[in-house]
């Protein structure tokens, strides 16, 4: 059930990805479309550090995650 969730999940992210562009520059005006368009996709990117730095912060020193580098 997980796979599945995860597959919907990213077809919806790859869809909004794709989408939210397109929107943003159909309704902004002409003089303002490109900064809007770019603080789209900063945002995005911001989210994205947020993200693996909370990730960073709440991980366990020498945690029970396996190195995939190890089994070799």
């Amino acid at each position: 059930m997980f796979v599945i969730y995860r597959i919907v999940g990213g077809v919806g992210i790859g869809l909004a990805s794709a989408l939210s562009p397109l929107y943003i520059a159909e309704v902004s005006p002409a003089e303002k479309r490109g900064r809007f368009v770019a603080v789209n996709q900063l945002t995005i990117v911001i989210g994205v550090l947020a993200a693996q730095l909370i990730n960073l912060m709440i991980a366990e020193p020498g945690g029970d995650r396996r190195d995939p580098a190890g089994d070799c």
